[in-house]
This record gives structure tokens, C-alpha cells and sequence, in this order.
């Protein structure tokens, strides 16, 4: 049974450690990193000192140094800013951490098993802080108890027509009344008969990204998917 869509700062707040699923190109990554600036900015849990760890590079870094260990991983990256081992895991202990862990699902499989355990023993020893980890939906095979399922939404309508509007906004440099007719004539394209294929790309925003990318080159957009894609490349 589908649940209602809440947006994803709420469900941040609402729940301590979240496992947050997506289809690739979803902006799984994205949320993750937009919830470190929230916090960095005082406006989501400002109490928190956030850290964001793509698991790939840990699991490539543990697996040369032949120790899986995600404590000495984090006092590693956060004795640059002058903070004592002593001090981080006193902190860890006091739950003063947001833990953002990225791409759990790109982990090699050489390294999954010790990875995902070092997650769940971290996790039930600095049990008071909070944890987010991202991975494809595809993926999603390893529970971590705890944690709460969410999966990212596909953009609706208005959404697509936000993203396109300040895509050309960004890239254009220019303000908005003067990029709003190319974003428009865009927008327009996707409801022609015979784009229902590209329509049902631009719904995931990387995928989006690319039609904005060959639309502002060429001027046109492709009606099939595999022109679309060869001229993105």
C-alpha cells in the first residue's frame, strides 16, 4: 500500500535514522548532501555536527588498510579541523552526530558483508546519533534495524516545470523573465504528441537534466529515447 508523499526534511526530522531508496538519478546523493548545508546553515538539527561519507570511498579506503572501521575513518577526515579522537567519540557517544552514509548499493561485493557489518555494530554503539544512508531501490537487500524505509518521489508536473525554470535560469546566467521562453517552449514540447517517451524520463531529475542539456544545444528535442541519449553524449 502506497503512503502520501511528505516532503523529505519533514521525514528527516520526524525519524532518527532513515534508509532513503531511489531509482538511480533520483537525488538520493543530493538529499543527502542538501540536509549536511541544512544543518551547516542552523536549519535542521543545529545541534548536530554533520558528516557525509560515500561508502565506496570507505569500503575502498578500509579494504587497503585492511581495517573496516568506521570510527577510525571519521576521526581521520575530522582530525584536519584540529578535533581529538577523545573528542569525537565523546561526541559519538553523546549522539551529537548526523551521519550521512552515501550509496550503500556501490559498495563492491567483495566488500558488502564487512561493510554492512560495520554499519549495524557502529550504528548499536553510537545509537543516540542520527543516520541516514542512501541506496538504490534495486539494491535495497541489507535491513538495518531501526531505521525507517522512504523512497524519493518522481517529480510531479509542477515540479519538472520548477527544475526546468531555474535550469535555464543557472545556466544562462540571465533572470528569469529573460530565460523564460526557452524554459516554456520546453515545457511545451513535453506534452506534443509522440513525447510521452521523453515526458516519462523527466520525472527523475538527472534524466531531466539531460533533455534541459540537449534542448539548450540544439534546440529541439527527440522524440525517441535513443536519440535523446545519443545527442546527450
Amino acid at each position: 500500500m502506497s503512503q502520501p508523499d511528505i516532503p523529505g526534511l519533514e521525514a528527516a526530522t520526524r525519524y532518527s535514522k532513515l534508509m532513503v531508496l531511489g531509482k538511480p538519478g533520483a537525488g538520493k546523493t543530493t538529499f543527502l548532501k542538501f540536509l549536511a548545508i541544512q544543518c551547516n546553515q542552523g536549519n535542521f538539527q543545529p545541534q548536530c555536527i554533520p558528516i557525509f561519507i560515500e561508502l565506496k570511498a570507505f569500503a575502498r579506503n578500509a579494504n587497503d588498510e585492511y581495517n573496516f572501521s568506521l570510527l577510525k575513518y571519521i576521526t581521520e577526515q575530522l582530525c584536519i579541523y584540529e578535533i581529538s579522537p577523545q573528542q569525537i567519540e565523546k561526541l559519538l557517544y553523546q549522539g551529537k552526530f548526523l551521519i550521512l552514509l552515501d550509496g550503500l548499493d556501490e559498495i563492491k561485493d567483495t566488500n558488502a558483508y564487512e561493510v554492512q557489518s560495520e554499519i549495524n555494530n557502529f550504528i548499536g554503539i553510537f545509537y543516540k546519533n542520527k543516520f541516514f544512508i542512501s541506496c538504490r531501490v534495486a539494491a535495497h537487500q541489507y535491513k538495518f534495524q531501526g531505521f525507517r524505509d522512504i523512497e524519493i518521489a518522481d517529480f510531479n508536473e509542477e515540479q519538472i516545470a520548477q527544475f526546468v525554470n531555474k535550469w535555464f535560469v543557472a545556466v544562462a546566467g540571465k533572470s528569469p523573465e529573460k530565460t523564460l521562453p526557452k524554459s516554456n517552449e520546453l515545457l511545451e514540447e513535453f506534452y506534443w504528441e509522440g513525447n510521452e517517451p521523453i515526458l516519462e524520463l523527466a520525472v527523475t531529475p538527472i534524466l531531466l537534466n539531460l533533455i534541459c542539456l540537449v534542448f539548450h544545444g540544439t534546440g529541439s528535442l527527440p522524440s525517441q529515447r535513443s536519440r535523446l541519449y545519443e545527442e546527450g553524449l
